[in-house]
């Protein structure tokens, strides 16, 4: 096990040590473990993995998108893509709404 022998005094408001506090509890982790976590990457792991599910599911509309766009310039449109267009667009609002959830939890919003 690390042994932490190194004390260093940080000073914050009430409203930035009710965040830690909050944030640190979520994790089920003391403050002091929360911050060195922090420290150690930029975001935390969970965080990590959902930005890069989010990139995943961007990359996969986007192809799906191309695909659409590459039938329709070459002259054949069918209304049947209409609805993966209207699937594609809910996906977005989806991702938005999943990208500023992520974006507030990282700011601790």
């Amino acid at each position: 096990m690390r042994k932490y022998d190194r004390v260093i005094i940080l000073r914050v408001d009430g409203v930035t040590e009710q965040r830690l506090k909050k944030k640190a509890e979520q994790m089920g982790v003391s403050a002091a473990e929360y911050i060195r976590r922090l420290i150690q990457s930029d975001a935390l792991p969970d965080e990590k993995e959902h930005l890069r599910i989010i990139s995943r599911n961007i990359a996969a509309l986007g192809n799906n998108l191309n695909q659409i766009a590459k039938q329709i310039n070459s002259g054949y449109f069918s209304y049947r893509y209409a609805d993966d267009i209207e699937d594609a667009k809910k996906a977005l609002v989806e991702m938005k709404k999943e990208f500023n959830e992520l974006k507030n939890k990282i700011r601790g919003d």
